[in-house]
């Protein structure tokens, strides 16, 4: 639920604010969920895991 209105927020805001308009706000959207998936795989709230042996 948190990275759905994250998702929304960004899509709206960057049609109206951010480089090249509502033609581009996908493109937000998009480097938002690379963002995410490099820095914080495990999701927004997710605890790391452990390696398991």
């Amino acid at each position: 639920m948190l990275g759905a209105l994250c998702i929304g927020l960004v899509k709206s805001l960057a049609g109206q604010y951010a480089w090249g308009g509502a033609q581009y706000d996908y493109v937000w959207v998009f480097v938002l969920l690379i963002l995410v998936l490099m820095f914080r795989p495990q999701g927004f709230l997710g605890r790391p895991e452990g390696v398991r042996a």
